[in-house]
């Protein structure tokens, strides 16, 4: 959740800095219009996909890279209590 803002206002300036060519209607907009749209689309895409599949698939893998599962029973701070063999005894 920390990375989120970064990610977010790092697409949004890259974006915002393509919209007047993707809004342009002089020379040579055939050319640079449709690449602009494909360029905050491809922004757009790689965004969502940062921050939700990719999250999701990290989380998912068994705690890869440090990201705990929401399925794990254990805390921090918490041991289980087993109980002790004593050697010879059954």
């Amino acid at each position: 959740m920390a990375r989120m803002r970064p990610v977010l206002i790092t697409a949004l300036v890259a974006s915002l800095g393509f919209l007047p060519m993707a809004l342009s209607d002089g020379a040579g907009a055939e050319v640079q219009r449709p690449l602009a749209t494909v360029v905050i689309g491809g922004l757009v895409t790689s965004t969502v996909l940062t921050l939700l599949v990719l999250r999701r698939y990290i989380a998912g893998s068994c705690g890869w890279a440090g990201v705990r599962s929401r399925r794990s029973s254990r805390r921090p701070g918490i041991r289980r209590v087993t109980k002790r063999r004593v050697p010879g005894v059954s």
